[in-house]
């Protein structure tokens, strides 16, 4: 489902407007600019989808790394962890929070 309120927000910040439930239907336009389209709106789901997956990703990132590889890289420092292991748990990360493609 496509969610209008997300891609006027991303799209159109500088406009005024109100949304009726979740429909385009249901959009009522408060800026003096030219109301767009449905299929305007919609020509710009996939690029917001994948910016607010890339924004999820990389806060599930900066958390996982702050909590599991912090810890090791402070060892590390400390001469209590090798590089590999902080290198791994880095790369293991990654691996479990992907860059949407």
């Amino acid at each position: 489902m496509i969610d209008y309120t997300l891609i006027l927000s991303k799209k159109y910040p500088e406009c005024r407007w109100r949304m009726n439930g979740e429909k385009y239907e249901g959009l009522e336009w408060l800026s003096e600019t030219k109301k767009p389209t449905k299929e305007q709106l919609e020509s710009h789901w996939d690029e917001v989808q994948k910016e607010a997956q890339l924004v999820r990703v990389r806060k599930n990132r900066a958390d996982a790394y702050r909590e599991e590889s912090d810890p090791i890289f402070l060892q590390w420092q400390r001469g209590d962890a090798t590089e590999q292991e902080w290198l791994d748990k880095i790369a293991e990360i990654k691996g479990r929070f992907p860059k949407p493609e």
